[in-house]
């Protein structure tokens, strides 16, 4: 069962700034604010995680577009 618990505010921040890259088709960037708030996400919030994972995998498939 995923967690209901909120993430870092420096997890949110990054994840937040990844979104808007992805948005402006900046994949690579937002790819790595990914990976830096997968550093600092408390491994309590595994919703946060899963969400981040599957962030990072439509970064992977928009490359092969």
């Amino acid at each position: 069962m995923l967690s209901s618990q909120a993430g870092s505010p420096e997890m949110l921040k990054l994840k937040d700034e990844g979104n808007r890259l992805f948005g402006r088709k900046e994949y690579q960037k937002a790819l790595e604010a990914y990976d830096r708030a997968l550093k600092v996400a408390n491994v309590e919030t595994k919703d946060d995680i899963a969400l981040l994972h599957s962030n990072k995998a439509a970064c992977y498939m928009m490359f092969q577009r």
